[in-house]
């Protein structure tokens, strides 16, 4: 999957809706910035991939629900508080961003888990 099509499937999980814009026929995610304020952002402008803030709006979220998202130096891992079994695993190498990478390859791969398991 490309990481458009992921960007928006995490966008989707957190709940934000294609919405077509008044001026054209683009659509935009409507995202809420930390004043409530609202930003739009078109599919390829979403920055779950490059971007920790982005990203760690998207953890808070898995661990406030029935999973937990550990975040090592070197791998991060998702698993169910109930159970215990480990949902994704993603080791990185030791490499400039490799961590951020990590994160976010155990999101996409829990959200599509939780998508077919929901």
């Amino acid at each position: 999957m490309e990481t458009t099509q992921n960007n928006r499937l995490i966008a989707e999980f957190m709940g934000y809706e294609l919405e077509e814009t008044l001026t054209d026929d683009t659509f935009v995610y409507a995202i809420p910035t930390i004043n409530n304020n609202l930003d739009f952002f078109e599919p390829n402008e979403l920055l779950y991939h490059t971007d920790w803030n982005w990203l760690m709006g998207v953890v808070k979220k898995i661990n406030t629900s029935d999973y937990t998202v550990e975040i090592h130096s070197m791998d991060t891992r998702i698993y169910n508080n109930n159970t215990g079994i480990i949902i994704f695993e993603s080791e990185c190498k030791w490499q400039q961003d490799e961590l951020l990478n990590s994160v976010y390859e155990a999101v996409i791969e829990f959200i599509k888990w939780y998508n077919e398991n929901k």
